[in-house]
């Protein structure tokens, strides 16, 4: 859990250090609405309203890692929480990739 909300905030900083154009829309793929992954993806999308200008974030029910995985590498999600493992899955073509 620590990890994930570790890596939930770096990537927070990152966008908010971003130069964002006018219309940016940032899509963050969580998990069930009952989950740890969609409170830090609601957390982390206030955060970006709130304090980046011109930008609507916004956390997505998904199916959670694998999903999100798959749907940043697409391009149809700005951003997406994941497992560390499933992470690592993705990233060395395991598992479900």
């Amino acid at each position: 859990m620590f990890k994930t909300l570790f890596i939930a905030s770096s990537l927070c900083a990152a966008l908010m250090t971003t130069p964002v154009m006018a219309t940016e829309r940032i899509s963050i793929g969580t998990g069930g609405t009952g989950g740890l992954f969609y409170v830090i993806g609601a957390g982390i999308s206030e955060i970006l309203n709130k304090y980046m200008d011109n930008t609507t974030a916004r956390a997505e029910v998904t199916g959670a890692s694998i999903e999100n995985n798959h749907r940043v590498a697409a391009g149809q999600m700005t951003l997406g929480l994941s497992s560390s493992s499933t992470l690592f899955e993705a990233k060395n073509g395991l598992g479900p990739f």
